[in-house]
């Protein structure tokens, strides 16, 4: 692979980690300035507006362990990072590139959150999920986790 060719394909996952992580904290600073902490707007009934705080890890593991929780989520993302640089280095394929830039970036904003104030802002609960799901509420940058993590598995599920 020539030089040229690995800086790109270094450079494409980046801007897409970065876009994403500015996507996720642009939704969070919208949430923050509309609605007060616990506040509610229904969308419709399945989609419920609900801005919370969360100082754990997903679905608030770890609340009472915030500064356990900011460690290990900094390792992840630096363990997500070499192993970005290196399958793009390796010319993993644009799928497999593209789901661990949107983990890494939906990540990044989670992280940014946990460092600037202390918690993860939240705002979308969907209700008609079952179970604890229905009550769960999660941001943009968890869907790009969720996203970008399907994407790496099927992608390396195919590759073989």
């Amino acid at each position: 692979m020539k030089k040229g060719s690995t800086v790109l394909r270094i450079a494409g996952p980046h801007m897409l980690l970065l876009t994403a992580a500015a996507a996720d904290q642009v939704m969070k600073r919208r949430v923050e300035t509309r609605f007060r902490e616990g506040e509610a707007a229904i969308l419709n009934s399945h989609v419920v507006i609900h801005r919370s705080r969360n100082s754990g890890a997903a679905m608030n593991m770890g609340q009472d362990m915030p500064d356990a929780v900011k460690a290990l989520s900094l390792c992840a993302a630096a363990a997500g990072e070499i192993s970005l640089l290196r399958a793009a280095a390796a010319g993993g394929s644009s799928a497999e590139l593209t789901g661990m830039a949107l983990i890494l970036g939906g990540g990044a904003g989670n992280i940014f959150d946990r460092y600037r104030q202390g918690y993860v802002t939240d705002y979308l609960r969907f209700p008609r999920l079952p179970g604890r799901l229905g009550k769960t509420v999660f941001n943009l940058g968890d869907f790009m986790i969720l996203s970008g993590a399907a994407l790496l598995i099927t992608a390396r599920a195919f590759s073989e």
